[in-house]
């Protein structure tokens, strides 16, 4: 399991629902002297069943440090982390470019970064919803933001894997995965703020 440290205590399950070991990602050291969880890009992958992204406003935070870009079996994006109901999707395209989606009330917004995520260095990662607009951070800049307003029915949340299609696998480290109930300034970021001595 991967705990989850809020009072909701909606722990993550490793390999999904399938609890094969095949789909469970390692647990390796990370940056700052803990552990993070390693993705294959084959099959691992990380479910979180129940209400987990507020579906008004909401932060979705966390650290990525990719092994390779997209998901080479389907020359597709691969998944950071996504709700199955599309309120908040985050994906690394095959040129290292990270992507934010949504299913709003005007039909699928998409922003886009602005330049790639280097391969095996550790990249913050942000988005934000205040109830009309979508917002994308890499790092703690700001690289893009849309109108996309609706409210969403909340539902299940995959990290490193798409809940739905069971595919776009994400290959390298994912770390302090992050989901607040409000908008959070860059500098709320945390921990370890990618603003911090800037």
């Amino acid at each position: 399991r991967v705990l989850d440290a809020s009072p909701w205590l909606r722990d993550g399950r490793l390999g999904a629902r399938t609890h094969y070991k095949q789909h469970q990602p390692a647990r390796v050291p990370d940056r700052w002297g803990g552990k993070c969880v390693r993705f294959d890009g084959v099959d691992d992958r990380i479910q979180m069943d129940g209400p987990v992204v507020p579906s008004r406003r909401f932060t979705v935070e966390c650290w990525v440090r990719p092994e390779s870009w997209g998901w080479p079996k389907h020359n597709g994006s691969a998944i950071i982390f996504a709700s199955a109901n599309a309120d908040c999707v985050v994906s690394l395209d095959q040129t290292g470019i990270l992507a934010l989606s949504r299913k709003a009330d005007r039909g699928w917004v998409r922003v886009r970064g602005k330049t790639p995520l280097p391969l095996n260095e550790w990249t913050h990662v942000a988005t934000t919803f205040d109830g009309a607009t979508l917002t994308l951070f890499q790092n703690g800049v700001e690289v893009g933001s849309t109108p996309a307003a609706g409210a969403r029915h909340i539902s299940r949340f995959g990290i490193g894997f798409n809940t739905v299609t069971r595919g776009s696998f994400f290959h390298g480290c994912i770390d302090d995965v992050r989901i607040h109930e409000r908008v959070l300034a860059p500098n709320e970021f945390g921990p370890h703020n990618p603003l911090a001595g800037r």
